[in-house]
């Protein structure tokens, strides 16, 4: 799918995963320029979204290998929030920030990813 043209300051993304190993470096969904959800060693499972005040990252560890889980990511007027399973795991406060508009497609796995991605959404709000 096409990736946000115009500025977003409030919306959602959802996407189930299953990590099949330890994972040093993947992605889940990404937009090149906007956002990246994925895995970094350092991070666990993260969400970073670019806005013109700069990078917004949540993160998490200790999600358990070779289970589902569903990580859902509301950036909001205010805060960047990430949920591991219904669970919220990261609220990182921004300043009013949207996040940056660009022409860039949406890709899901668009990085090697040791694992499983499914059901992928997107939505305003």
């Amino acid at each position: 799918s096409r990736a946000l043209v115009h500025p977003l300051s409030s919306f959602t993304i959802e996407v189930r995963f299953k990590a099949l190993g330890d994972l040093s470096a993947g992605t889940l969904m990404s937009s090149e320029g906007q956002f990246d959800i994925g895995f970094k060693e350092t991070l666990g499972v993260f969400a970073a979204f670019e806005t013109p005040q700069g990078t917004v990252t949540a993160s998490a560890q200790g999600y358990q290998y070779d289970a589902w889980h569903h990580l859902a990511v509301t950036f909001g007027e205010t805060a960047l929030n990430m949920y591991v399973d219904g669970v919220a795991v990261s609220t990182v406060a921004h300043n009013n920030a949207t996040l940056k508009a660009g022409t860039s497609y949406v890709t899901v796995g668009g990085k090697l990813v040791s694992g499983k991605v499914d059901e992928t959404t997107s939505f305003r709000g």
